[in-house]
């Protein structure tokens, strides 16, 4: 009997310590939050120190908004695929890197910058670039396939 009580109060311990409740979000970040996507899916809440974010699915883009307390958007993180990427980008890219493939897009916006990190691949490599809204683009990683 003791050989079964220990495993099954390791178990136990291990799923409470294991389980996190969402934290309570005040009211001002839940406002302003669903005033801007009241179409959201899937949402999953996140504090840490000062900054509130939650992760959601919007029009089938995985989509991820940081807030301050006040309810002030600090930060936009969307992951996406090569079609939704604006077509002056994805023009530039694939102009520049004709013989890659797009693999992902990740798309960043914070204050008044937005940048598009564009994952690229063919049999040999993986490349990472950079661009921003007037097309500039910046390899700023290259590496080798295993």
């Amino acid at each position: 009997m003791k050989k079964l009580l220990f495993p099954l109060a390791l178990l136990f311990s291990i799923a409470c310590f294991a389980h996190k409740p969402n934290p309570v979000i005040n009211e001002k970040v839940l406002k302003a939050f669903n005033e801007s996507f009241a179409d959201a899916k899937n949402v999953s809440w996140y504090e840490s120190g000062k900054v509130i974010s939650a992760r959601f699915e919007c029009n089938g883009i995985d989509t991820q908004i940081r807030y301050d307390k006040n309810g002030n958007v600090l930060q936009t993180i969307r992951y996406y695929t090569e079609k939704e990427l604006p077509p002056f980008i994805q023009t530039k890219v694939k102009e520049q890197y004709k013989d890659k493939e797009v693999f992902g897009v990740t798309e960043l916006t914070s204050g008044s910058y937005l940048y598009y990190y564009v994952v690229l691949h063919d049999d040999k490599n993986w490349l990472n670039v950079q661009a921003d809204p007037y097309g500039n683009l910046n390899l700023y990683s290259k590496m080798k396939k295993g």
